[in-house]
């Protein structure tokens, strides 16, 4: 300790963002050795709301207070979570009452005023934040942490959300700015946000996916994550998506840009889009890097689900630049692989223009074809779907039915598909069609039989002839 105590207090200050960024219960204890480590160390316990990072279910008030009482605090905190936020018109909010009295939301109400007083002209911001309304404190929060890097918000009914609001206010002061060096007498919130994750509490419904377009204005957004992202709610033809809330209709922005986002990679978990939906959001990016999309389907059928045709658009938008490219999809109707009248699939074809793609995760009947052989199904590995850059292919679900009939040997089907993945590794290695594949991950399920065993081990010196790391379901 003495040792470290002998350092200046920028390399001090240095060790404890180490610390901070891997070990938050060690920073604890650290700001409590002396007075000194405490004045370099304690401004990083505000680095990340909540503190903690198991303490999933905490207000936000009591920290928007310890910021009021430490404004030098305000530029040092870097990521914020948000758990089921209600909106400022929910009257149930039994569900989130403060934890602070009436008067210390007074003192919040007058700081909001200043911090950011065009919100307060919109939607009344202060009486929001002193009738104890969450998400009006946390867009206070927002406008107080200018240097703010993550945003984690996982909501309640967010086209209600003061946040939104917020940000499309932002949004639209970049958008009317004239120019790139216009003077900025105080940095703007949100400027430095890289890292933006929304998504729907509970697993029945879903946040409208519309209500993310501010983010995209942003100028240093990275990455777009959304958890149980729908399809753009319904409206009336030519409403505002906003007109049912009590602000002036377009108030929430609501339209993506065109081509000019920063965002490199978006990630959409267990969501249900629409094709035009997911084009606008794909087309607003400059440059894309890593596209993921799981794929779920609304309880009823509808002419704007998702299709395969309709993905493929979004996907070639970015061919020259998407590296990284997980697909997977839950259909309970069969619709999604729609094809044209030669039976051939835009999704199939598109992969292959993808020049700089690097690692794919797709379902694996995306890379077979399978046909008709004396009344059984069989399949056929389409090795030229795949773009020759790949690196690293993860393949899930098998491409036929499996048959097991009982009788001696491994199914034919079965087979098939080992053999496809036999050929793949072939066609693999330095002087092969895909000279950078290192890493095959397949789901295909191998019995525990000499049968089983003798089919492994043949994928297995087929994989290790070519320098491919091969990964097996059952072996």
């Amino acid at each position: 300790m003495p040792q470290l105590l002998n350092l200046p207090n920028e390399l001090l200050f240095q060790i404890s963002e180490y610390v901070s960024a891997t070990d938050r219960r060690a920073l604890f204890k650290l700001v409590g050795v002396n007075r000194r480590l405490n004045r370099v160390a304690a401004p990083l316990l505000v680095r990340r709301w909540p503190w903690m990072v198991d303490w999933e279910d905490i207000f936000i008030d009591p920290f928007a207070l310890y910021l009021l009482r430490h404004p030098e605090l305000r530029r040092q905190v870097r990521r914020l979570k948000l758990l089921a936020t209600v909106g400022w018109d929910d009257r149930n909010r039994s569900l989130r009452r403060p934890k602070i009295g009436p008067d210390e939301l007074v003192e919040l109400s007058t700081a909001a005023a200043q911090a950011w007083p065009a919100l307060d002209d919109c939607i009344n911001w202060t009486e929001q934040i002193r009738s104890g309304y969450m998400d009006a404190i946390a867009a206070l929060v927002l406008a107080w942490a200018k240097d703010l890097t993550h945003l984690y918000m996982t909501l309640l009914r967010p086209e209600r959300l003061t946040i939104f609001i917020l940000a499309s206010q932002v949004a639209r002061r970049l958008l009317h700015a004239r120019g790139p060096q216009e003077p900025q007498s105080e940095p703007l919130p949100l400027m430095k946000l890289q890292h933006v994750y929304y998504g729907y509490r509970d697993t029945v419904h879903g946040v409208d996916g519309q209500y993310a377009a501010p983010f995209f204005y942003l100028p240093s957004m990275q990455t777009f994550a959304g958890y149980r992202v729908w399809r753009s709610l319904p409206r009336q033809r030519g409403e505002a998506a906003d007109a049912h809330l009590d602000v002036e209709p377009g108030t929430c922005l609501t339209e993506f840009p065109q081509g000019t986002s920063t965002i490199q990679e978006i990630v959409l978990e267990n969501s249900c889009v629409s094709a035009a939906y997911l084009s606008q959001v794909v087309r607003s990016c400059r440059r894309l890097r890593e596209l993921s999309l799981e794929l779920i389907f609304d309880y009823y059928p509808d002419d704007d689900d998702m299709t395969a045709s309709g993905l493929a658009p979004s996907i070639l938008h970015h061919a020259a630049s998407l590296e990284v490219l997980h697909i997977s999809w839950n259909d309970p109707y069969g619709d999604f692989m729609d094809r044209d009248a030669d039976g051939s699939n835009a999704l199939e074809e598109c992969l292959r223009h993808l020049t700089c793609l690097e690692d794919l995760s797709i379902p694996s009947h995306l890379l077979f074809s399978t046909h008709q052989e004396q009344g059984r199904h069989r399949c056929r590995i389409e090795t030229s779907r795949l773009p020759r850059s790949i690196k690293r292919l993860k393949l899930e679900g098998s491409p036929v039915e499996i048959m097991w009939t009982g009788e001696p040997g491994l199914p034919e089907s079965l087979m098939d598909v080992a053999e496809g993945f036999e050929v793949l590794l072939r066609k693999s290695g330095p002087d092969g069609e895909f000279p950078n594949l290192s890493k095959l991950e397949t789901p295909l399920f191998l019995p525990d039989s000499l049968e089983g065993d003798v089919v492994a081990a043949r994928l297995r010196a087929a994989a290790t002839a070519t320098g491919v790391d091969i990964d097996l379901a059952s072996h």
